[in-house]
């Protein structure tokens, strides 16, 4: 995911380094009690993987979870030996940060009681596919969502309907009184 934003990005100023804030959160998780974590990173593309194994109605269960810490461009100046140039860069260190309160966020309402954690975490479970491959909840419902036309839609799409009907004629008060 980009993040594109003309406001100020919090945690911008951030001085933790990203290789802090992911052992921040493997830390957060594990004292949340998950401790089967993994980091992937795919063509600069950075995956945060867990599995969370908890206990719904008497029912023993595991779930897998995925979350990516957003790209966030920017633009600075940097020295390049002879001039300033701008330049193009992801604030990696903000996106780490972004993530950790996102997700720190969300534990705390499951543990408050705010959310249960179906519904806390439901677009982050990783489900597998009947091809083999594998998805998030949230990436399958935005498939069907894209497939799919809404209503409210097709009821913006509608043009109006113009009924037809005899003019009404109105008279003035003199023609009625010369009527009358």
């Amino acid at each position: 995911m980009t993040v594109k934003t003309s406001v100020k990005i919090p945690y911008s100023t951030t001085t933790i380094p990203p290789e802090r804030t992911k052992a921040d959160i493997e830390k957060m998780l594990k004292d949340y009690g998950i401790h089967d974590i993994q980091w992937t990173t795919l063509e600069g593309q950075t995956t945060l993987k867990f599995l969370w194994k908890f206990t719904i109605k008497g029912l023993e269960r595991q779930v897998m979870f995925q979350f990516s810490p957003p790209v966030i461009p920017s633009t600075k100046r940097s020295w390049t030996g002879m001039r300033y140039e701008k330049v193009h860069v992801n604030l990696e260190a903000t996106s780490y940060r972004l993530l950790w309160h996102y997700l720190k966020n969300k534990l705390e309402a499951v543990r408050w009681g705010l959310q249960s954690l179906e519904k806390e975490f439901l677009s982050q479970a990783v489900m597998q596919l009947p091809n083999g491959k594998t998805a998030t909840v949230g990436e399958r419902i935005q498939e069907i969502y894209d497939a799919v036309r809404s209503p409210a839609l097709e009821y913006k799409r509608a043009e109006p309907k113009i009924i037809e009907t005899e003019p009404i004629r109105v008279e003035s008060v003199e023609e009625s009184e010369d009527h009358g």
